[in-house]
């Protein structure tokens, strides 16, 4: 039987590769948090929290 597809899968699923350096105690907490599945749950909450709140415009910081 095959699994379900999901939306890391299809014709709209992009793979970037993303790495990121971690001290060791970062890497165990974020093994400890979930890994990877605790990340996307993060993102995907903080992309819902970004669109239900207003857009505002970028400030720059006069560099």
């Amino acid at each position: 039987m095959a699994r379900p597809k999901s939306g890391l899968t299809g014709p709209h699923y992009i793979a970037p590769d993303m790495s990121a350096r971690l001290t060791e105690a970062q890497h165990i907490t974020f093994l400890r948090l979930g890994g990877s599945t605790w990340l996307r749950k993060k993102l995907d909450a903080e992309l819902q929290h970004m669109a239900a709140r207003p857009a505002n415009p970028i400030r720059r910081s006069g560099l």
